[in-house]
């Protein structure tokens, strides 16, 4: 029992052990605070979204096929491209 616990320990006081945590851990945060990032771009563009819909009510009806026509072309020319390789 006290070989495991000695073994344990080693491993857990290990650098190479605290190099692979610190990884995971900056790695963790990087990722939150990318998705807050995210978050907040998202809120500022969906209150100036509703801002130019108050102003020109119709613009709504022009602005979002647009949109989805420039997500698809921008999928579609990133599968083509990654199928061609």
């Amino acid at each position: 029992m006290r070989r495991h616990l000695r073994r344990s320990r080693r491993k857990f006081f290990s650098p190479l052990a605290w190099k692979v945590r610190l990884v995971f851990w900056l790695g963790a945060v990087i990722v939150g605070l990318v998705c807050a990032g995210f978050a907040v771009m998202a809120e500022h563009a969906n209150s100036g979204f509703a801002q130019l819909a108050q102003r020109h009510p119709y613009a709504p009806f022009i602005i979002t096929p647009f949109g989805l026509l420039t997500i698809v072309g921008g999928t579609l020319s990133c599968t083509v491209r990654l199928v061609m390789v």
